[in-house]
């Protein structure tokens, strides 16, 4: 779904509401009345603030269903949550039937490179995580060791399942820190302007959500337990999120 288009005169407008905002000579109070003007028109049109002015078509906002494969979908929704929130977007996730798919409001541009990001780093995860040798479940208790032979496959298979549940999680939280960090300018210089022009983005995508989210939608976090965090915390950071690895081919799935 994407919105009306803007008119020319439209975009004019926004242009001269922005240029009053920004001179330096402006009163403070008016420079805040102009861009918030803007900033309504930009959100009502779904118009990203770097298309104002430059003479290209402007990115609008939109919404997109990704589906989320099993094996551990529920880790691999963090992960793609993770992607969404350190890019500016947002989104819920609906789940049913065992099936599950994650919403996104964003603009154009930062849907298309969450979309190929997640499906790059599902991948990594999943062959970082088969690399790995999961240690044993720890000795038992002198108790334990009388359970039946079922219960004790049982366990084993927790251990490993809750190993593994936690060493996406540390990827996941790993690859939020290395995108967040690209995201921060080269220089302290920068680093003012960079962040209003965040800002703007993220408050047309938050009016945008809160304009076409479903009123009945509610956001939920199951909580993984296992001793797997810090070896998928270190996979994480290795994790290549650059054009390198983007869009390239790639045979990879977690092993259940």
């Amino acid at each position: 779904m994407t919105a009306e288009a803007p008119s020319a005169a439209t975009m004019r407008r926004i242009t001269y509401y922005l240029e009053i905002a920004e001179r330096p000579t402006t009163d403070p109070v008016e420079a805040e009345t102009f861009r918030e003007r803007a900033y309504r028109l930009m959100a009502k049109y779904r118009i990203e603030r770097s298309a104002v002015g430059t003479g290209e078509e402007p990115e609008l906002l939109a919404n997109e269903w990704i589906d989320v494969p099993a094996p551990y979908a529920i880790e691999k929704i963090v992960l793609l949550n993770t992607i969404v929130n350190v890019l500016g977007a947002d989104g819920y996730v609906e789940s049913g039937g065992g099936r599950h798919r994650y919403r996104v409001y964003g603009f154009t541009g930062d849907i298309l490179m969450i979309k190929t990001l997640f499906a790059s780093l599902v991948v990594q995860a999943a062959n970082a995580l088969n690399r790995e040798e999961i240690p044993p479940l720890p000795p038992l208790t002198e108790t334990l060791l009388r359970i039946s032979p079922r219960r004790l496959k049982a366990r084993r298979r927790a251990w490993m399942t809750g190993w593994k549940r936690t060493f996406l999680r540390g990827f996941a939280n790993a690859v939020g820190d290395k995108l967040a960090a690209m995201q921060r300018p080269e220089t302290p210089e920068l680093e003012g302007g960079t962040a209003l022009v965040h800002v703007g983005r993220r408050d047309q995508v938050a009016r945008y959500f809160a304009d076409n989210v479903p009123r009945d939608v509610k956001a939920s976090m199951t909580v993984a337990t296992g001793n797997g965090m810090d070896a998928g915390t270190q996979a994480g950071r290795q994790a290549d999120i650059g054009a390198t690895r983007i869009g390239r081919p790639a045979a990879g799935a977690i092993e259940r």
